[in-house]
């Protein structure tokens, strides 16, 4: 069969254009397409709408401002401004809570209103009368104000719902009792000593002021002339020296109330388990003493010191100004002829 040389010639030239034409079409959408995009750190991919605003804050609790009172309380000495600023915040948001009430309470005894301190403390008691710390608050508040009796009753309801206070509330029960002579709660709570420390070297004068205050100073003298010597605390000579003055010995009461006032000077702290003014309390019992063996000059003189700082003092100093000294003792000189 006879070739079509020219037909061949266009079909190898169409073929030809076709490819060429492909080529350009490549070449155009390489020249026209966009580089990529390279990653920036903070895009991202998510598909969910990003926010249009900031979400509204959580509102601060009392708690925390509680927490920052706390510290700020810690902190401060004496400008209260920030602990105050800070209480008020928590008020603001509960103000039913008894806790923010207790530190309200806090913060009035740190200031000094002792009275607005009470209210708080009430009012923190009337919203929960169950909590240790708010009780214990409260007879500090009340021991402040001078009512002795309400102290005592707070500390003790504090020490019984939370007992491990025990031992810390010993000391100021233990005062607060003997300022108000109460003779039961004096047995008490040298009781409880006796249960808990009954070696320690104290139990000794608490179980003697307990039987002092009882009625029963004899019992009170034999257990310290048992127990006592030479080296015993200022609070013992001093103990000894007021139980001396109650069965009528003075001049041994003055001897003990010396020698109780000598280590006193010398630093000894014990008197303070008997006494929140030792000062006080040694010399008044002192110039008792002085009066009654007619020590009037002694007395007078001590007296008078002590009546400019403790007013308690001028009555006895009164009545050493008509104290008459005993008459000295006659002797009689042998019959001369």
């Amino acid at each position: 069969m006879p070739v079509n040389i020219q037909a061949h010639s266009r079909l190898r030239w169409s073929r030809t254009s076709l490819g060429l034409l492909l080529l350009l079409m490549a070449l155009a959408g390489c020249i026209t397409q966009k580089p990529p995009v390279p990653a920036h750190p903070n895009f991202t991919t998510s598909p969910l709408p990003l926010p249009t605003r900031a979400p509204t804050p959580t509102p601060l609790s009392a708690g925390y401002y509680l927490e920052q009172f706390r510290l700020e309380l810690l902190r401060a000495a004496d400008d209260l401004t920030g602990a105050e600023a800070l209480w008020n915040a928590a008020l603001a948001i509960a103000p039913d809570n008894p806790e923010v009430q207790r530190e309200g309470a806090r913060l009035a005894w740190r200031q000094n209103a002792l009275q607005l301190a009470a209210e708080r403390v009430n009012t923190a008691l009337r919203l929960d009368p169950q909590d240790a710390e708010t009780w214990l608050i409260a007879g500090a508040i009340a021991e402040k104000l001078g009512d002795l009796e309400t102290a005592q009753t707070a500390l003790h309801t504090a020490e019984t719902l939370n007992p491990v206070l025990a031992e810390s509330l010993f000391p100021t029960q233990w005062r607060i009792a003997i300022e108000t002579a109460n003779k039961e709660a004096l047995n008490q709570l040298a009781q409880s000593y006796l249960v808990t420390h009954f070696d320690d070297p104290d139990a000794v004068y608490y179980r003697a002021e307990a039987l002092l205050a009882a009625g029963y100073p004899r019992l009170a003298l034999e257990l310290l002339l048992l127990r006592m010597d030479t080296n015993s605390a200022a609070v013992l000579w001093y103990t000894l020296g007021r139980i001396y003055l109650a069965v009528d010995e003075p001049q041994n009461a003055i001897i003990s109330l010396e020698t109780a006032g000598t280590l006193l000077s010398r630093g000894d702290q014990s008197l303070f388990l008997a006494s929140a003014d030792p000062t006080r309390d040694v010399h008044l019992a002192l110039g008792r003493a002085y009066l009654a063996v007619r020590r009037c000059d002694e007395a007078l003189s001590l007296l008078q010191l002590l009546a400019t700082p403790y007013p308690e003092a001028a009555t006895l100093a009164k009545e050493a100004q008509q104290c008459a000294p005993l008459a000295p003792t006659p002797t009689f000189a042998p019959w001369m002829p």
